[in-house]
């Protein structure tokens, strides 16, 4: 079994609704949750392991299964419009009267990249691959999220990763590992209280994303336009930023991930 061919059409066709699998692959998915999930990590370890697409596959796959398990209402794989192209949220969880959108990644080594750099690089022994930096992608289905629902419903961001990430100044916040999202998401929920109005925002901003799309753009911006993306975390000891950078269209508000903290300049 190709397990790097097969897996990308089978996570294509399957979400997680309540902690769920629906879809075609329920049945294939469920397995293949179930069975393979300690071989793939183990994959993942040894010398050589996967590659570099089909370690992001199991990371996504390792998150799924672990939201699955700490969240009781969850979207996995949609796919959410902006004015400019279509976006794929990998993990759209509710957590108390909000919702956190998770990206999933493989973090495997010694990490060079910050908050604000477009590209991270990732060493382990002689390999060095690099990525899109993922806090940057997760801000942008952040910001799209917020829009869709008209800014009814609080949403965050953070990025789970598989792995062993090493960063030399600590993992930026919100940057978690795969087995702390439990944790984080109870860290969020104290934050965002329930209330009607939240849970009628999430109810449509559902309905919105599961509807049939009938035409879709394969259209995606290349990577090195999320440099200008109008969400980013901020760094907590940086008392400004510029102002053509990251102003959201809500009353001039700044995505950041949970514990940073807001421009004083």
């Amino acid at each position: 079994m190709n397990l790097s061919a097969t897996l990308p059409d089978l996570l294509s066709t399957a979400a997680a609704i309540d902690g769920t699998l629906v879809g075609p692959a329920l049945v294939a998915a469920s397995a293949l949750l179930a069975a393979s999930f300690a071989g793939v990590l183990w994959a993942l370890r040894t010398t050589g392991g996967l590659p570099p697409g089909a370690r992001n596959i199991a990371a996504r796959m390792a998150a799924k299964a672990e939201l699955g398990r700490v969240a009781t209402t969850s979207l996995h794989d949609v796919r959410i419009g902006t004015p400019l192209e279509v976006l794929t949220i990998d993990h759209l969880v509710k957590n108390g009267g909000g919702a956190v959108v998770a990206g999933s990644v493989w973090l495997d080594g010694e990490v060079a990249g910050g908050a604000r750099d477009p590209i991270w690089h990732v060493r382990r022994g002689r390999e060095t691959i690099t990525i899109p930096n993922p806090m940057l992608q997760v801000a942008q289905r952040v910001q799209a999220a917020r829009q869709s629902s008209h800014g009814a419903l609080p949403v965050t961001g953070l990025v789970l990763y598989a792995g062993h990430a090493r960063f030399a100044n600590g993992a930026p916040e919100g940057v978690v590992p795969i087995a702390q999202a439990g944790r984080k998401l109870a860290e969020l929920a104290a934050g965002m209280p329930a209330d009607a109005a939240r849970g009628k925002a999430w109810t449509l901003l559902c309905a919105e994303l599961l509807k049939p799309k009938t035409v879709q753009s394969s259209r995606r911006t290349p990577v090195p336009a999320v440099k200008a993306a109008s969400v980013v975390r901020l760094d907590p000891n940086r008392r400004s930023v510029p102002r053509t950078v990251g102003r959201g269209s809500a009353g001039g508000e700044i995505f950041a991930f949970p514990g940073s903290a807001p421009s004083r300049g």
